[in-house]
């Protein structure tokens, strides 16, 4: 078995590097280098939250499109289903970053912003993302959540 590595740990530059490789199959214009260095010098001394809040604004500031096009693009570089809620953390965190996206800047954009938690929570949760929908649009929320 390998050495425990505390969660937060896992969102570095090497994250960065996957997502930004993964943003790259779709989007060659993609500033990898400028999104990965930003991500670098932002999150090494910050804890879990703050990490992955950083990601998602470096997503945000990198790849320069509105919600709506920015996340249909990001849903594209999404892995596998998690098909047991094993792996969650330990295959599926990679997808905490793009959640807090949702979370932060698909506000204002309740259906697409479901559809992406809905694909997300496939790999990984959305727990903490949902909440904003819930204040905002709370009975369009909870119809949805009931079906």
């Amino acid at each position: 078995m390998g050495k425990y590595v505390p969660l937060k740990f896992l969102f570095n530059e090497e994250l960065a590097e996957k997502i930004a490789d993964s943003i790259c199959k779709h989007d060659p214009c993609f500033s990898k280098s400028i999104f990965v260095d930003s991500v670098a010098c932002k999150v090494e001394n910050l804890e879990l939250k703050q990490r992955i809040e950083a990601i998602a604004d470096e997503l945000h500031n990198a790849l320069q499109k509105d919600f709506n096009a920015a996340i249909h693009m990001l849903l594209k570089t999404l892995g596998p289903e998690n098909t047991t809620e094993v792996g969650t953390f330990t295959n599926g965190y990679m997808y905490m970053p793009l959640a807090k996206y949702v979370e932060k800047y698909g506000l204002y954009d309740f259906e697409t912003s479901f559809n992406a938690m809905y694909e997300i929570t496939k790999r990984n949760t959305t727990e903490y993302a949902i909440r904003p929908f819930l204040e905002t649009y709370h009975e369009d929320t909870l119809d949805i959540l009931q079906q």
